[in-house]
């Protein structure tokens, strides 16, 4: 919920700002989906920072498959392993207004997680075997390289899910 009592919700790749009160649609905002064709992505993440700024990440479908959401990953599509690469997206959730978005390494089946540390705004997800960290600084989201646990998975573990709270 926004400050305003507002909603924000995902379906497939679009945004919509829903009135808190009435329900009614009060904006819709077709997100950026990469290297990804629209029908073949699913916005499966949304959180936020403490200014209200949104970020939001994909899954995504091999070219043709019919499976919706998260299907993929439990029934793989043909092909599913060449899936195109997830985004990640932030928005303004007043403006409805893509500030910036960029593709991350590899398709992503984890949620992502939004924590202020040390002053700094930064996004955390992981891919089938690693980690990540994003600084998000007002006007560009990157990832931080200088910054990657030692280990992320437990010996025989196979896929990374990632963080259910800040990973600070």
């Amino acid at each position: 919920m926004l400050e305003d009592g507002n909603l924000i919700i995902i379906a497939g790749s679009n945004l919509y700002k829903l009135n808190g009160t009435t329900g009614a649609v009060e904006g819709e905002l077709a997100l950026p989906t990469g290297p990804s064709l629209s029908y073949n992505s699913d916005f499966n993440g949304m959180t936020g920072w403490p200014d209200g700024t949104i970020v939001l990440n994909t899954q995504t479908s091999a070219p043709g498959c019919s499976y919706d959401g998260g299907l993929p990953f439990a029934i793989p599509c043909p092909g599913q392993s060449d899936a195109p690469n997830s985004v990640i997206v932030i928005v303004d959730p007043k403006t409805m207004k893509v500030l910036d978005w960029t593709e991350l390494k590899g398709n992503v089946g984890s949620r992502i997680a939004a924590t202020v540390y040390d002053g700094k705004q930064y996004a955390y997800i992981g891919n089938s075997s690693n980690l990540f960290r994003y600084l998000w600084d007002g006007k560009n989201i990157t990832e931080d390289i200088s910054w990657q646990p030692e280990r992320v998975t437990q010996p025989g573990q196979t896929f990374l899910f990632g963080c259910t709270h800040p990973c600070n």
